[in-house]
């Protein structure tokens, strides 16, 4: 079992089914110069190498700047430990106060069973109230209509088509802009 007790504090947001645990830029750091390869898969939630390999990169690169941070959080399922997914925010303007939200599962049986939809709430709270933005961004593909869903079910406005927007497999893809702001998710929120 991995030991965290001397790792930086990070926040745990709980839903019925979810633990959702926060990875700051700190964390990110003290994990890969702290934890084995194997402890990091594991917690991660990385089933292939290669996908370890993209993200041990990513920390030797530094994710964050003077200007741009991140707060991404693994999905667990309470029940079994199981990590699902990710979601969070990858590109945070913090001198803007706007972010990009992310998320995926990591299987395709974790998909349709309304996990990103319980694990969003929170994460919105989370950005609005304690990152303090006035803006969350989506960029989704057109085609990718569980998604856009899931957006617009939260309120999120499309705002227009960024073209060749983003790179895949060395092919460029179109992203469907999309938009939250702070007073409208106020507006739908309930009283707490």
């Amino acid at each position: 079992m991995v030991n965290i007790t001397s790792a930086p504090t990070v926040t745990i947001l709980e839903t019925e089914r979810l633990l959702l645990k926060e990875i700051t830029p700190e964390f990110h750091d003290f994990i890969f110069q702290n934890w084995s390869d194997e402890e990091i898969m594991k917690y991660m939630g990385f089933f292939e190498m290669a996908n370890y390999l993209v993200e041990r990169e990513k920390n030797k690169q530094k994710l964050t700047n003077y200007n741009i941070s991140f707060r991404n959080f693994i999905m667990e399922e309470k029940s079994t430990n199981e990590v699902l997914g990710r979601i969070g925010f990858h590109t945070w303007y913090v001198h803007h106060s706007r972010a990009e939200i992310g998320y995926g599962m990591l299987k395709e049986e974790y998909k349709g069973r309304g996990y990103m939809t319980e694990a969003l709430k929170p994460v919105l709270e989370y950005g609005f109230d304690v990152l303090r933005l006035n803006r969350i961004e989506a960029f989704i593909g057109p085609q990718n209509i569980p998604s856009i869903r899931l957006a617009e079910r939260f309120g999120f406005v499309k705002e227009g088509l960024l073209r060749e927007h983003y790179c895949k497999n060395n092919v460029y893809e179109d992203s469907a802009c999309y938009s939250l702001l702070k007073s409208e998710f106020e507006t739908r929120r309930p009283n707490r």
